[in-house]
């Protein structure tokens, strides 16, 4: 089978806040851009489109960034291709080869220059029977409940486990789509002297915050601070979960574990860390930072990689969220069109 081939000037993988906002600025400057995303519409993780027309999160302000910022990048001339999934890149002798899958036939884009928006992925931290059916990360959670028919598909009870500000998100997206959470495991226990610092360094969180705490509760979800899951329970599904509390040296009190029954569907999220698949296949330099979530590829302030025509944008340079990936993805955009 013969692939489809298509040329451009600049071409963009991921169609989160930061690849559009990179293709907005590219196009605007007169750059012939594609922008590939595997997802099925563009948004990205932060800002997904509801598959349902009715779905509560259709007017959510993270959808609507994605859709405004699609219909711009479009707009602007950009071309978008989404359920196109990048699997190979590579230098050619006019600039960059990329392999894509998009939608099961093979698609061939060659680009003189190129922008790595690829975003983030969720932290894995294994556990026993973390591979069991009905195991699922908070994000891929999320992601049921916006884009599908806005509830889970396994029966059972649902627990929301982990640690991180994600974790009051997925549940406000649970609360949102009208869906019970039976826990809501936090392994962190701040004080309330660590919480009064934090907002007096960003007091502009403070409202966000509390709606997010007013949605936890909304759940009806029975809340376990500074506890976290030791083991998944079950024989060829999930069936049950068991949690402890954390004891003073930072480990898990397993003589004080209590074992959570009838549960259906476990989501859990330790946080992200950035995808830098495309960036090391073509050689750019990384660094590990745990405060970016790891290791992540390295720029300078323009975007630009160790390997030249190659541009980072967004969480592919570091665990930041949504407003920082934007600004990134204007400048890397900008940067690649001249």
């Amino acid at each position: 089978m013969t692939a489809e081939r298509l040329s451009c000037d600049l071409a963009v993988v991921g169609a989160g806040p930061a690849g559009l906002a990179a293709a907005i600025a590219a196009a605007g400057a007169g750059a012939g851009v594609i922008c590939l995303d595997a997802f099925s519409e563009p948004g990205g993780q932060y800002a997904m489109q509801p598959s349902q027309a009715d779905s509560p999160f259709v007017a959510t302000a993270p959808a609507r960034l994605g859709r405004e910022a699609a219909a711009a990048a479009r707009a602007a001339g950009a071309e978008i291709l989404c359920d196109a999934e990048v699997f190979w890149c590579a230098r050619v002798p006019r600039g960059f080869g990329l392999s894509v899958n998009r939608g099961g036939r093979a698609l061939v884009i060659e680009a003189k220059q190129l922008v790595v928006a690829s975003g983030a992925m969720e932290r894995p931290l294994p556990f026993p029977g973390w591979t069991l059916p009905g195991v699922i990360g908070a994000g891929a959670a999320q992601r049921l409940l916006k884009t599908g028919t806005g509830s889970l598909p396994l029966a059972g009870k649902t627990v929301l486990a982990g640690s991180g500000p994600f974790l009051l998100a997925v549940a406000q997206s649970f609360a949102k789509a009208g869906q019970p959470l039976s826990h809501f495991v936090e392994m962190m226990r701040p004080s309330p002297e660590h919480i009064a610092r934090l907002f007096m360094r960003h007091p502009g969180k403070l409202p966000e915050a509390m709606r997010l705490g007013l949605d936890v509760r909304r759940t009806g979800a029975a809340r376990l601070m500074g506890h976290m899951v030791t083991r998944a329970l079950g024989t060829d599904t999930l069936e049950a979960v068991e949690v402890a509390p954390i004891s003073a040296s930072g480990s898990p009190d397993i003589t004080r574990a209590k074992v959570i029954k009838s549960v259906g569907t476990l989501a859990i999220g330790y946080g992200f860390q950035p995808v830098i698949d495309l960036t090391t296949a073509l050689g750019a330099k990384h660094d590990f930072d745990a405060a970016l979530g790891g290791w992540h590829c390295c720029a300078d302030a323009t975007g630009q990689t160790t390997v030249p025509g190659v541009w980072a944008a967004g969480e592919t340079l570091g665990i930041g969220g949504a407003v920082p990936a934007q600004l990134s993805g204007r400048i890397a955009g900008a940067a690649a069109a001249r």
